[in-house]
């Protein structure tokens, strides 16, 4: 068993696909090779051949911070906010989102956050597409 606690972790300020400002996240239980830099990472251990995931991440978008369009082809993503609020567009879709919305980005469609009201504080979940 792998316990990770969100307290034990610190925060990673880095862009956000380009957007302006920082996204701050706390990265847990990630196989991701993009993310093991910013995390000082070890190698996975073999058994994470069998995820089905990207990465795990705790994150808090600030107010004039925001994730530009990006695409991810191979992953689903979803987002579960906790507190704030922003707008989200999603393809041709754009929705507030705020606190208690859990959103899905299919893999392949393209997605960003802007016009963050309050400070966005969500956990995010990427899911590989094995398979494709």
């Amino acid at each position: 068993m792998l316990i990770q606690n969100i307290a034990d972790k610190k925060f990673k300020s880095i862009p956000a696909h380009g957007g302006e400002g920082l996204i701050h996240m706390k990265f847990f239980h990630q196989e991701y090779q993009r993310f093991r830099e910013v995390d000082d990472l070890p190698e996975p251990d073999p058994s994470y051949e069998r995820t089905q995931w990207n990465f795990i991440a705790y994150a808090e978008l600030p107010t004039g911070s925001t994730i530009a369009e990006h695409e991810h082809k191979d992953n689903d993503e979803f987002y579960f906010i906790l507190e704030g609020e922003a707008m989200m567009r999603v393809d041709d879709d754009t929705k507030k989102i705020k606190k208690g919305d859990i959103v899905l980005t299919r893999a392949g469609s393209k997605h960003s956050v802007y016009d963050v009201k309050k400070r966005l504080k969500f956990f995010a979940f990427e899911i590989l597409q094995r398979g494709n």
